[in-house]
């Protein structure tokens, strides 16, 4: 399975995003992206936001673990995260 930096790597070349043009839309150093892509970093929750709206994807769809099935869930019902980690609220007014 793929990790988060390897998914958000992944995420920015399809974008056609370098490093230098990803570290400046998210408001951080390219080393810090660099670090975050090979793991050496952790996943800069406060960063979501903007990393999903820069890729232009939801935030959930960085995150591998979502790709597996979560127990016994209800059909239909949602596996979306959300930056706070509580289901059911939005990220509005997050996006600048």
């Amino acid at each position: 399975m793929e990790t988060f930096g390897e998914r958000l790597k992944r995420k920015r070349r399809e974008c056609n995003l370098g490093v230098a043009e990803f570290a400046e839309k998210i408001g951080v150093t390219p080393d810090a992206v660099m670090k975050i892509e090979s793991g050496k970093r952790g996943r800069a929750f406060e960063r979501l936001p903007k990393m999903a709206q820069s890729l232009g994807c939801r935030i959930d769809d960085l995150f591998p673990e979502m790709d597996e099935p979560m127990g016994q869930t209800n059909v239909g019902e949602s596996k979306t995260v959300c930056a706070d980690g509580f289901e059911d609220e939005t990220l509005e007014g997050w996006a600048e």
